[in-house]
């Protein structure tokens, strides 16, 4: 984070400590810089330690001071309260938080990030020279620290020095704005808007174009240049001669033996807001209603491209006004993009492939930059079962409330397409089919009793079961909750093998005794599936379950 120098003196304590100490210090080449978490302050603000000249170790405390220091006797920031904390961070040690050793000051640093006064200074070193700690101590004003920040944590204060370059380049010139860009070039801008026409910057420049091949191809450039808009870059021998603007060749000095100009690109002003649409011979219809281009304007063409506009439809569209001809390109950025834009973008490539009239509207004043034929196939087309899965997303995503954005990278298995389509179905009719040639149910021993009643030897009945608990389907990495499931089957059966095995079980079983029951599935027989919360309440008050199946659980 930047800081200034204004900035700097009005810090609290702590912000000045946690911001710009700790930092400075550990810069600076000092061990261990943190704050000190005795259970009393002791004098310390901040504790570190450096290696002196010999490799010993040297212990340091800091006592920091966010208010001007005063030789006052007595009150905050006075020379005697900062001459008791010097000899309190002397004379109390602090444990390591590495070792749990005991560490002693043996070096301390008055930091303040305002003024103190000489007879502050004077004052505390008198007292503590009875002690020779004066020669242990060492004081810092705000001046002083601003010059170790300037020096140690330059980039946190590269604000300040921008903002006193710019005030060089302000006061060059009474009408424009200079601009330097850490690429070494200069922009130009008026400081108002009447600042360009009523004070225009007056230079000089010639050029020359041989009767040669290089000549022509230089002029051709030029020349392009003109009539798109497009940049070009003219070097020597054809600019001739080129004298730059007084407030700029105060700063500027031209090498003349390798002198080059570029030229645009040729920017409009502001950006162009258009609608675009496109309707197919059989009246099919889409649009975007607001695509905001940016354009490159010349004498004979207009170049426009919305590549800023933070949508995922990119158009680049150019219009010859010379000859009436006009381009258009479309692509789809898909990185981090919800699948509703996703759908929109995709169908609107499907129109441009299915062919039509394609409009370019001008929304501030209705009026048509650009029309023309596309002919079917001219664009490519989606995938249809691109289209067809997109849409199935988008319902999901609509039904649950849930948004669900295209993952930058992901396989598109069968798996996912299968989960995506039927989610999508159960989600529209609260239902789905199943097929399965067996059911297996998990019941206590009254229910199970009930089974093997009701079903005697090759009697078919119908089976169902609630479950309670919430099915999801994860799609794109998205949980996507279903509800409560009711499961039913309407023709199954025992066979003569698991109703003996049910017997058996069931003789002498225990009251708290549960039983894995094997139904047989009548061929043809679908296993349903309802989804009560996404049933209409009529249906879903439809849903019962014979009352001898109360409590099974169906897997």
């Amino acid at each position: 984070m930047g800081i200034t120098r204004a900035q700097l003196a009005t810090m609290k304590e702590d912000q000045l400590q946690k911001e710009v100490l700790i930092p400075l210090f550990a810069s600076m080449g000092f061990n261990d810089v943190h704050l000190y978490q005795g259970s009393t302050e002791l004098g310390k603000d901040v504790v570190m330690w450096k290696s002196g000249d010999l490799g010993e170790r040297v212990n340091y405390a800091v006592v920091a001071k966010a208010k001007k220091i005063t030789g006052k006797a007595t009150g905050s920031s006075s020379a005697a309260e900062v001459r008791f904390q010097i000899e309190q961070a002397f004379g109390n040690p602090w444990l390591d938080p590495k070792t749990t050793e005991e560490r002693r000051v043996e070096r301390c640093f008055v930091v303040c990030s305002r003024q103190i006064k000489n007879e502050a200074i004077t004052a505390i070193r008198g007292t503590l020279g009875n002690s020779n700690l004066d020669k242990l101590t060492r004081f810092i004003n705000g001046d002083q620290l601003w010059q170790l920040i300037q020096k140690h944590l330059p980039e946190r204060v590269v604000f300040e020095n921008l903002k006193a370059i710019q005030n060089v380049l302000d006061a060059a010139s009474p009408h424009h704005h200079i601009v330097a860009k850490t690429t070494g070039e200069m922009m130009i801008q008026p400081k108002t808007a009447e600042g360009s026409g009523e004070h225009p910057l007056l230079g000089a420049v010639k050029f020359s174009f041989p009767d040669t091949a290089d000549g022509h191809k230089a002029r051709e450039d030029f020349e392009r240049h003109l009539a798109t808009g497009a940049a070009v870059t003219i070097t020597k021998p054809y600019l001739e001669d080129f004298v730059l603007p007084d407030v700029i060749a105060k700063f500027v000095e031209l090498p003349k033996e390798r002198m080059e100009l570029t030229l645009g690109p040729s920017k409009l002003p502001k950006p162009v807001l258009a609608r675009i649409s496109i309707k197919s011979p059989d009246g099919d219809h889409a649009a975007f209603e607001y695509v905001q281009f940016n354009g490159v304007a010349g004498t004979e063409e207009l170049s426009l491209e919305n590549n800023e506009q933070p949508v995922p439809w990119k158009f680049a569209v150019v219009i010859n006004m010379k000859t009436n001809f006009c381009r258009v390109s479309y692509s789809i950025k898909t990185s981090n993009l919800n699948v509703k834009q996703a759908l929109e973008a995709y169908r609107f490539m499907l129109s441009l492939a299915v062919g039509g009239t394609l409009n370019i509207e001008h929304l501030d004043t209705g009026l048509i930059l650009a029309s023309m034929n596309v002919p079917e196939n001219h664009f490519p087309s989606p995938d249809q079962w691109w289209l067809e899965v997109l849409e199935a997303v988008v319902l999901i995503q609509q039904k649950t409330h849930y948004p669900i954005d295209l993952p930058d990278e992901e396989r598109l298995t069968g798996t996912l397409i299968n989960t995506i389509l039927s989610t999508a179905s159960k989600l529209q009719t609260g239902k789905a089919l199943y097929e399965g040639s067996e059911l297996r149910v998990v019941a206590g021993l009254a229910t199970a009793r009930n089974i093997f009643a009701e079903f005697g030897e090759g009697k078919i009945g119908s089976l169902a079961s609630q479950h309670e608990n919430e099915q999801t389907a994860t799609i794109f990495g998205v949980d996507i909750p279903l509800g409560p499931v009711t499961i039913f089957c309407e023709k199954v059966y025992l066979s003569p093998e698991d109703r003996v095995e049910l017997q058996q079980a069931l003789e002498g079983a225990k009251p708290d005794a549960t039983f894995s029951i094997k139904f047989k599935i009548v061929k043809d027989c679908p296993i349903q599936a309802y989804y009560p919360n996404w049933l209409s309440s009529d249906e879903a008050n439809a849903i019962s379950l014979p009352k001898w199946l109360d409590g099974v659980n169906v897997d």
